[in-house]
């Protein structure tokens, strides 16, 4: 009876050791799945360029207006939250007379409106567009419509804005209606550069 015990405790030793050792030879018991890396996107992306030219009838003459969208070399690159770099626009817009002589020159960039961009906009947006609105022309301005945002064109993130071009070549441009919690809608901005000149022409009655 003496000899029976010790041997019955080896063998269960023996057993338990030998089931310990199968667990830790098995390569998946234990293995974690690695976790798949991202792709970084490192290409410099731009939105392609854009023409656009029309004629209208307006303050009893005939009116051409261009305008030309580019991407632009001199300004910072934008980095958007998903951290996908692009390249900033610059847009130009040009309006000639009946007889080919230059009403109005002017060529923006998203800084020509910082007076109504969130610091966000201001350092990840892109100008996106301007676009004449034909159907609000009045005899006494023009309006263009446009946008700073996120230059992917899935995204639906941006600052919309009124360009309004007057008679006398003047511009102001405020914060789109369509949106009031990105900025000061109710704010209009205006362009002063050519006061003198205008307060000149019509002191000289050219206008």
């Amino acid at each position: 009876m003496k000899r029976i015990i010790p041997i019955a405790m080896a063998a269960a030793l023996i057993s338990l050791t030998m089931g310990c050792s199968k667990e830790k030879k098995d390569p998946g018991y234990y293995k974690i799945p690695k976790q798949q890396q991202k792709e970084i996107d490192t290409t410099l992306h731009a939105m392609e360029s854009h023409d656009y030219e029309t004629s209208i009838p307006w303050n009893d003459s005939q009116y051409h207006i261009i305008i030309a969208r580019a991407p632009i070399d001199t300004m910072p690159e934008i980095h958007t939250g998903d951290g996908v770099r692009y390249k900033d626009n610059r847009i130009r817009i040009k309006i000639l007379r009946r007889d080919s002589s230059v009403f109005f020159n002017q060529t923006f960039t998203k800084h020509s409106f910082k007076n109504i961009l969130t610091p966000q906009f201001q350092k990840e947006g892109a100008l996106l567009n301007l676009v004449f609105e034909e159907d609000l022309t009045d005899k006494d301005h023009l309006y263009f419509a446009g946008s700073v945002g996120d230059p992917d064109e899935l995204s639906d993130e941006m600052i919309p804005l009124q360009l309004i071009i007057d008679r006398f070549g003047k511009f102001t441009y405020k914060v789109d209606e369509i949106d009031t919690h990105n900025a000061h809608a109710d704010t209009t901005f205006i362009d002063d550069s050519y006061k003198k000149e205008e307060e000149e022409r019509l002191r000289r009655g050219s206008l």
